[in-house]
Parts: structure tokens; C-alpha cells; sequence
């Protein structure tokens, strides 16, 4: 018994030695699967084609998989709000059992603060909220105030906790959340991101306009020739060309910010994911304040940045180590399918018949060729699987599994509109094809993406 002490302390060492040995690795190897933009209106557990499950066998692979949620998703006989009377370009919406199914396929992590994060009113926005909450999906972006939309939200996994912020520049204005006062209530909605832009005129321009604002009694017209107009709703200056320049308000980029150095301090790894529909030079290329953002977020902490709405693929930049998505092109676009739609959507296809329904909606009658989002406009109907190897938060590879969403295969009815818009990997050809767009908007940045077995590949140097 005089020796009992020694053993115990003897056996604590022993344990605490274990114990030191179990300890997380500081710099685990771990994975992240990212797509872009998911409309998904429809149950997708029922598929078995083996091209649709190559996707899904990927996603549930990886230690953290993420999309962005651009629609709404409650129980429509359950909902007392209505549609809003702007929208994100259609009234996205489907039954939980989207929900159940993103979370069966392996999605962890919810982006939603986009264009469409408004288009059932703040009553939709908070009932998604309450859908995504009771299936146990981590989503962020959205929320009651502007402090809450703003914030970080946490996943717990083996391999770490990964924080995820999401914000948006496209998105009709009264969607934004707005920020609580001691003496009064903030606004729900999303986390916003404003652009302040600048219309710049040249001297013909500016006289042109200066004469319009005259006329029609605009407000903000200069009192001398070389001072800005500001005319409804928008600034003008004189310039040596006509362009239109924009960039971030600083005050949400500040706050964009704060919430990422937070999150780097709280988690071990940071997700910062932007909706953003504006484009550079080219509609395949970010614009310039776009990508220093982009370089911003990762020098405050975040370990990678992912685009989505630009609905085309772009191209992927490696800085400091960490990787940034520019846009990863659609993946889930059930738009066709979407059920009801507001009175709204109709009106603006010129669909007049008091009898019509959904399936008078998408048909390309009285729009011409310009109606954008024709199957024939292969790029709405190209997206990838991406799936990345981190050391800590330096990206050892990428994997980029090209999907394709079924815009030139008939399927059962006749246009294929019924099964048009749900991912399967791509193959032959159009695997090549849509690899090859993510690795000729890489290469700008220095990055070269190979196209090897069907799927485009980059690896870090040794």
C-alpha cells in the first residue's frame, strides 16, 4: 500500500504521455469539395444513374463539402408570407426535402446570402433559416440582423473546427439586413457587400447629360461644368471615355473583415464564400476589385475563397499558399422546375393566359435567341465538383471533376426538361471542354490545371 502513490503517479505519466500522443495534428491533411450555385427545387435522393453518383461519392469523401444555396426552402403549405415584389430573376423555392437532400449527399456547409436570398420576403428568408436549422446543415450569410448575418458560423469535424462567412454584391436592396440600435431593432436579411459605382462620361457625355438632368428637372445637377452629376440615382464625371467603374463600400468591407480575422482566431480553418454576378473585362474574368478582395481575405486569415454567380466557370488562383475559386459555374439548376412561381415571373416572360402554369413559363416562344438561358448556351449548363488537399492551409492539390447539367440529352419527355439542370459527371469531350475553361482563366494567374483521366489536375510544387 506505502507504493500505491507511485504507481498512480506512474500510470497519470503513462496516460498523459497517451494522451499528448492523441493530440489533433497542428497542421492536418485534410479535404474540401466546393461547387457553385445550387437551385435545387426537386428531391435528387431517387437517382442512381452512375454518373450523377460519381458526383455524390466525391462530396461524401471529403472532410468538408459546401454550396451555394440559391433558393429558398420551406413547406409551402405551411407559409404565411408571400413572394417579394423583386426577386432574384425567378422565385426559387423548394420543399425541405432539398434540404434532406444536400445533407445526404454530403453538404455541410450552406452559403446564403445571394440574389435570390429575398425572393419570398424576410418571412422566407428566416422560415429557410428554420428548415436548414431542424436538418442540421451549418449555413451562413442570412439572419435577423446585420450583426448576425455578418457572423461566422462553425462546423465541428475530426480533421478541425471550420468557421464559414458569407456575403453577397448582387442582391435587390431591400434584402439587406440592416444593424440593431440600443433603441431599436435591426433588419433581417443579408450580409451585404455594396458597390459604389461610378458612371464616367466623356466631354460629349457629360454636355449630353447635363442637358437631360436640365430638362426633366433631375436633382443633382452641378452648378459648374467640371463638378460630378448625380442624376437618378447615379454619379456621373467626366472622364476621357465612357465606362462604368465600382468598387466596395469600405465599411462592409471592414466589417467583411473583422468577421474573418475573428473567425481565423476561432477556427482552425476559414471558408469565405460571395455571391457575385459582376465580371472584369470579360465575362469569364472577376474585375480588378474583385480579386483584391479576394487577396484581402485570405491576409486576414481566410483559408480560401470561393466565388459563385457569375453562373460560368472562371478560372483559380493560388496566393500564399491558399487557394481562390473565381467561380465554379453552376451545379444544381432545377430552375425549370421550380413550383409555384409569382405572378411577377410571368408577367416579365409575357405569359398572359389566366390558365397558365409552370410549364408555360421556360419555353423560348415570343423571347427570340436572346433568351440567356437556352440549353444551347452550353455555359449555364457547365460546372465542376472541385475537391481540394490541404496541409494545414496550404493546398497540396486540385481536383477538378468536371459535371455537366444535362442540356443536350432528351431523357424521357421531349426538350428534357424534367431531368435538364441535375449534375452528372462529365465525360469525353464535354469533360475536356469544361476543364479546359477552369484551366484558361487559371493561367492567368500563373496556374496550370491538366486535364489527366477525365478530370483536370493541379498539384503544388514539392
Amino acid at each position: 500500500m506505502r507504493h500505491a502513490p507511485l504507481a498512480s503517479a506512474a500510470a497519470g505519466a503513462l496516460l498523459c504521455a497517451a494522451l499528448a500522443g492523441a493530440q489533433m495534428d497542428p497542421q492536418p491533411e485534410w479535404t474540401l469539395a466546393a461547387t457553385g450555385d445550387s437551385i435545387i427545387t426537386r428531391d435528387i435522393r431517387v437517382f442512381d444513374d452512375p454518373l450523377f453518383l460519381r458526383w455524390v461519392e466525391v462530396v461524401r469523401a471529403a472532410d468538408v463539402a459546401f454550396t451555394n444555396l440559391e433558393c429558398q426552402v420551406f413547406p409551402m403549405a405551411e407559409f404565411s408570407g408571400w413572394p417579394a415584389a423583386q426577386n432574384g430573376g425567378g422565385y426559387e423555392r423548394g420543399e425541405p426535402e432539398v434540404a434532406l437532400s444536400l445533407k445526404w449527399a454530403g453538404f455541410k456547409l450552406l452559403a446564403r446570402a445571394n440574389n435570390h436570398s429575398g425572393d419570398y420576403g424576410i418571412e422566407g428568408m428566416l422560415a429557410t433559416n428554420r428548415t436548414l436549422d431542424k436538418v442540421g446543415l451549418v449555413h451562413a450569410g442570412v439572419d435577423r440582423d446585420l450583426g448576425l448575418a455578418s457572423r461566422p458560423k462553425y462546423l465541428e469535424t475530426r480533421k478541425g473546427r471550420i468557421a464559414l462567412v458569407s456575403f453577397a454584391s448582387t442582391f435587390p436592396d431591400f434584402a439587406r439586413a440592416g444593424a440593431a440600435r440600443s433603441d431599436a431593432p435591426g433588419r433581417p436579411g443579408l450580409n451585404p457587400l455594396r458597390l459604389e459605382k461610378t458612371y464616367e462620361l466623356d466631354r460629349e457625355g457629360m454636355i449630353t447629360m447635363r442637358r437631360i438632368v436640365e430638362a426633366v428637372g433631375g436633382r443633382g445637377t452641378a452648378a459648374k461644368p467640371g463638378e460630378p452629376v448625380e442624376a437618378f440615382g447615379q454619379r456621373f464625371v467626366a472622364g476621357d471615355r465612357i465606362r462604368r467603374t465600382e468598387r466596395p463600400r469600405q465599411e462592409d468591407v471592414e466589417r467583411i473583415l473583422s468577421s474573418v480575422r475573428s473567425a481565423a482566431r476561432q477556427a482552425d480553418f476559414v471558408v469565405v464564400t460571395i455571391h457575385a454576378h459582376e465580371r472584369g473585362p470579360a465575362p469569364e474574368a472577376p474585375p480588378q476589385w474583385l480579386e483584391e478582395l479576394a487577396h484581402n481575405l485570405l491576409d486576414a486569415g481566410a483559408t480560401t475563397f470561393i466565388v459563385h454567380g457569375p453562373h460560368r466557370l472562371r478560372g483559380i488562383e493560388i496566393y500564399k499558399g491558399r487557394p481562390i475559386f473565381y467561380s465554379l459555374g453552376d451545379f444544381i439548376f432545377q430552375y425549370e422546375t421550380t413550383s409555384p412561381q409569382g405572378q411577377d415571373i410571368y408577367d416579365d416572360f409575357g405569359v398572359r393566359s389566366p390558365t397558365a402554369l409552370e410549364g408555360d413559363l421556360y419555353d423560348p416562344k415570343g423571347q427570340g435567341d436572346s433568351y440567356s438561358l437556352l440549353p444551347a448556351n452550353s455555359y449555364w449548363w457547365d460546372g465542376a465538383v472541385v475537391l481540394s488537399r490541404f496541409h494545414g492551409h496550404d493546398v497540396q492539390s486540385i481536383s477538378v471533376h468536371p459535371v455537366e447539367l444535362g442540356n443536350t440529352v432528351p431523357f424521357i419527355s421531349g426538350d428534357g426538361r424534367p431531368q435538364r439542370g441535375t449534375p452528372r459527371i462529365a465525360v469525353g469531350e464535354r469533360a475536356r471542354s469544361i476543364v479546359e475553361q477552369v484551366a484558361k482563366g487559371s493561367r492567368r494567374y500563373g496556374v496550370e490545371i491538366r486535364f489527366e483521366d477525365g478530370l483536370g489536375q493541379w498539384r503544388a510544387a514539392p
